[in-house]
């Protein structure tokens, strides 16, 4: 009786170890990880889209840019730092060139 007592707390204890061992548990917080980064990586590749877009003059209009709210805009500035227009007035150019991104999350 004993024999088989102990055998039962031995089968027991080795179901629970197994059950809730390190590798087991490292699989459910690794895919809540990738989730969160997948999630990330889907916000950051619609922002490099939006990016590219505005770059070349066109609109990028897609059910990532309206679940976020992203948005951007083309912003040129002088030398002395201040916004101007992007279009060259006669031979000069604007000194520097940048592409704003906006984004709000809901």
């Amino acid at each position: 009786m004993n024999i088989f007592i102990m055998l039962l707390a031995l089968f027991f204890m080795a179901g629970y170890y197994i059950i809730s061992s390190p590798s087991q548990t490292i699989i459910k917080h690794e895919t809540t990880e990738a989730i969160k980064k997948a999630d990330l990586r889907s916000i950051v590749e619609c922002v490099a889209s939006t990016q590219n877009a505005v770059m070349y003059g066109e609109e990028f209009i897609d059910i990532c840019t309206e679940k976020y709210s992203i948005s951007s805009q083309y912003i040129c500035m002088d030398d002395k730092s201040n916004i101007t227009e992007c279009d060259s007035t006669g031979t000069k150019d604007p000194a520097f060139k940048f592409c704003s991104i906006s984004k709000m999350i809901k």
